[in-house]
């Protein structure tokens, strides 16, 4: 059985102008995002014939599976990405790389609400793997895919390891 994990194509949207946005502003930048178009691009299936596929309910997500994959879609909202902003109780006024290299430390050191979205992918991964024993695609986010690239060799999956992926970048694990 093999997985692959797929990062979403890239989003059309720009940066904040403003130098320091707070909180609040961040956050309304997130809620645009999540609503944003894609530019779409190839997808290198490694030949797979991939049987089912699992994708993000966000439109980035749903919009990179239905462009690389034919069939039925299984959209999950437990494949989505945690936000970052929920991991901030303060209202800074921050530049926006810095709000995203926090968000990111936040998520690496295993902050609470990270521990929980970790059980929560736990729990999606053993629903998709108790569908079928087929194939699988999943079309997901940066994040995401690090956390479930963990459960898959966990759980004695083989595959390539990855830092960052990149938008539209394909990573397929084995089961041993």
């Amino acid at each position: 059985m093999k997985i692959g994990l797929l990062r979403h194509f890239k989003v059309k949207i720009e940066l904040p102008k403003k130098v320091f946005i707070s909180r609040n502003e961040l956050s309304a930048w997130l809620e645009e995002y999540d609503k944003s178009d894609i530019e779409y691009g190839q997808v290198d299936l490694c030949s797979v014939l991939w049987k089912r596929c699992y994708s993000s309910d966000l439109i980035r997500c749903t919009k990179t599976a239905e462009n690389v994959f034919n069939g039925k879609i299984t959209t999950l909202q437990e494949l989505r990405e945690p936000n970052p902003i929920l991991l901030f109780s303060r209202n800074y006024r921050l530049p926006i790389i810095l709000w995203a290299v926090l968000a990111k430390i936040m998520q690496l050191i295993s902050h609470r609400s990270i521990v929980d979205y970790k059980k929560q992918l736990a729990s999606c991964l053993n629903k998709i793997l108790t569908e079928t024993d087929e194939d699988i695609l999943i079309v997901s986010h940066d994040i995401t895919m690090l956390y479930l690239k963990e459960e898959l060799k966990r759980r004695g999956f083989k595959g390539v390891d990855f830092k960052h992926p990149s938008n539209g970048e394909l990573f397929i694990f084995e089961s041993s």
